[in-house]
């Protein structure tokens, strides 16, 4: 996502922590020099207006347009020796330490810019930004808020303050701010579906992100985003509309493939998730995490032995991946393979010790290769890490397999509470 500067300066700072196949950023970096309303004034204005006086700080605006931000500095600084008071200089000097990630000297420009003009919300919103670099959201929360107060209507402080108020994960409060954006854009009017969202007001998300579709029926970006943002939210019926629109515009596109592979999987039309898994697969044969997908699609086919294979070249491909691991063992004790899956787990738990499905299928391997007392010891663990009927049960099990029917019956009755 990108939070914007008023008055044209922007900054792409950070990202929605959704798992993507490719990052398709939806904020628009804004020319310097907006007027307000992002229009160019009238010819009666012209006519009745004097001329600006061209700004001693425009070269070094055009230098940050092109990049060149060691040579802006440089001018930036030569010309605050001659205004040293100048607001606008030291804002221009913060967007360039900015864009350096440079943040303790952009801080400090900003504010020096904001001692010179204390009521610019354009210099407020770019402080904000820093904040929000340094990942000190309460400043930056604070600072937005600043903005809004002071401008009510001002239409990047409402929207950067409605993206720390996600971030921070308080949808239901981003709302109201993320509504105050006017005029709507793309990236608004997403973050508005997703507040709405993870808000749980369903229907409001869901009508919201069909009017952003429907406004943009040839945008592929804007297909495959909703996609994405609507399968994290379980909205899978959605969700696939979304992605097919984006296959459409854009056939043979991995990420693309990749997302609607995995709707079709969990929604259970497993003969579309082969058939597309496979595409993505051809587009990028060496992806640990579409094999794992395709091992999933077949593994509900009931064709263990394709899922071993693409399985033990995930492995390979990425070995500290957990759910590859769990995966693999899994499709191996549904073969009988216990002993096989030992060692996977083993390995697992030693990558992340707390994961309890990784647990539980240790103890299962460990009780039917007949190691019933270390069954029982991964099952205390388990309860400790997940204290569940699920792992009672087990518990009850191993015992009663012992012939220890009273400590059976006694997890056996723990697990009913």
């Amino acid at each position: 996502m990108a939070f914007r500067g008023s008055g044209g300066a922007s900054t792409r700072l950070w990202g929605r922590g959704v798992k993507l196949c490719a990052c398709i950023a939806l904020g628009a970096i804004l020319p310097y020099g907006n007027t307000p309303s992002g229009q160019a004034p009238t010819s009666k204005q012209a006519t009745h207006q004097p001329p600006k006086s061209p700004s001693p700080f425009a070269d070094a605006e055009i230098l940050i347009q092109q990049g060149k931000l060691e040579e802006a500095r440089a001018r930036i600084q030569e010309e605050l020796k001659e205004r040293p008071s100048s607001a606008e200089g030291y804002t221009l000097l913060g967007i360039v330490y900015t864009e350096e990630k440079s943040y303790p000297e952009a801080l400090s420009a900003f504010q020096q810019a904001l001692k010179f003009s204390p009521k610019s919300t354009k210099i407020m919103n770019n402080l904000g930004n820093v904040y929000v670099a340094q990942g000190n959201l309460d400043l930056a929360e604070k600072q937005f808020r600043e903005v809004v107060q002071l401008k009510p209507a001002d239409h990047d402080g409402n929207y950067n303050l409605g993206l720390v108020l996600l971030t921070k994960k308080q949808p239901a409060r981003a709302i109201p701010y993320l509504k105050l954006v006017h005029p709507q854009g793309i990236a608004s009017q997403f973050h508005l579906a997703r507040a709405y969202l993870e808000a749980g007001r369903t229907a409001e998300g869901l009508q919201t992100a069909k009017e952003l579709s429907s406004r943009n029926k040839d945008n592929v970006q804007v297909h495959f985003m909703l996609g994405v943002l609507l399968a994290s939210e379980k909205q899978l019926g959605a969700a696939q509309l979304e992605l097919e629109q984006a296959n459409t515009l854009q056939p043979q596109t991995f990420e693309i493939l990749y997302n609607l592979g995995e709707v079709y999987l969990k929604k259970g039309a497993n003969g579309k998730a082969e058939l597309v898994l496979n595409r993505a697969f051809r587009l990028k044969p060496d992806s640990a995490d579409t094999m794992y997908l395709l091992a999933q699609v077949y593994a509900e086919q009931a064709k263990p032995v394709d899922a071993l294979d693409l399985l033990v070249r995930a492995h390979k491909l990425a070995p500290q991946n957990t759910n590859i691991i769990f995966l693999l063992a899994r499709v191996s004790m549904s073969q009988n393979y216990y002993e096989d899956a030992i060692p996977l787990l083993e390995s697992g738990l030693q990558i992340d010790p707390r994961r309890a499905d990784l647990r539980a299928a240790l103890g299962e391997s460990y009780f039917m290769a007949g190691r019933v007392d270390k069954a029982i010891e991964e099952f205390k663990q388990l309860i400790e890490v997940e204290p569940s009927a699920r792992s009672y049960a087990f518990m009850g099990l191993s015992y009663r397999h012992l012939g220890r029917f009273d400590e059976a019956r006694k997890y056996f009755e723990q697990g009913l509470k």
